[in-house]
């Protein structure tokens, strides 16, 4: 793989699993209001709003780990998995016509709107498209240092 194209995917995996180490953290940090935010989605029981609360911060944590410190393909694919369901749980609340904040960022949403909805739910397309690139195409950082380390060749006798 080019040099170039080793960077862009290095970057995109940087990107990704910052927005992902934020998200994460965020939530981990406020897992009580975290979990109110859950209520809405009634297809959810409510015993499990706890353990969704707890569990769902570490494992975006997990995977942008991953992604950004040697596992791409690892993180890449909970991070697909990850955007996935949160495209289907903000398109179910929608078509629900359940306006609520997504949750996804704290609870930093005062004003709830479908149109930020939309907006959260294409942003998790993006966020699912880049993890396919990260599976399909492995960028590393060892292919970035290389040129950078590397040995020059001696010269012919």
């Amino acid at each position: 793989m080019k040099y170039s194209a080793n960077i862009l995917l290095v970057i995109l995996r940087i990107a990704l699993g910052s927005v992902f180490l934020y998200a994460g953290g965020i939530k981990a940090m406020a897992t009580e209001s975290f979990a109110l935010t859950l209520m809405p989605f009634t297809f959810i029981p409510p015993e499990a709003y706890d353990w969704i609360a707890l569990l769902l911060p570490y494992t975006e944590i997990l995977a942008a780990l991953f992604i950004i410190f040697g596992l791409p393909r690892i993180g890449a694919a909970m991070i697909l998995g990850l955007s996935v369901m949160f495209c289907y749980v903000i398109g179910w609340a929608i078509s629900n016509q359940i306006i609520v904040s997504c949750g996804c960022f704290g609870t930093e949403d005062t004003a709830p709107s479908a149109a930020k909805m939309a907006w959260a739910m294409w942003r998790d397309v993006l966020l699912a498209a880049g993890s396919l690139v990260v599976l399909i195409f492995r960028g590393s950082w060892r292919a970035i240092l290389r040129p950078l380390v590397a040995l020059p060749a001696s010269p012919s006798r």
